[in-house]
């Protein structure tokens, strides 16, 4: 029987092959997907939301190696860019790299200020 770390291990790299998968569907492929426009403003969100929660899972799985965890998802983010250069209807984009990094910042401001408000007395 698997234990608890184990199974959110087993969820954060579930999530990140998800996150990978859909980083390199070709651009058509993805919008029928999704049902998303890939080249409007929600795909700025998709992308914070995307690594805010693979943040968070990254916390719940590998507590201790966390600051590890971040700097592997932030240059795994830019190598999965660099990757969509050779995928159809695809291309580099350094915004997606800007967003993916704001969603890593923003689950690390909810982890810091979880983290303190768990240690407040009361």
């Amino acid at each position: 029987m698997p234990t608890r770390v184990q199974l959110k291990q087993a969820l954060f790299w579930f999530s990140l092959v998800a996150i990978s998968w859909l980083s390199l569907l070709p651009g058509d492929d993805l919008e029928r997907s999704m049902h998303v426009r890939t080249m409007s403003s929600s795909g700025a969100f998709l992308h914070i939301a995307a690594y805010a929660v693979l943040a968070l899972l990254a916390w719940m799985a590998f507590d201790q190696r966390y600051r590890f965890a971040v700097l592997f998802l932030l240059l795994y983010s830019i190598v999965l860019e660099i990757l969509q250069i050779w995928v159809p209807h695809r291309s580099f984009n350094p915004l997606d790299i800007l967003s993916n990094l704001a969603g890593l910042i923003l689950a690390s401001m909810v982890i810091f200020l979880w983290q303190r408000f768990q240690r407040l007395p009361g």
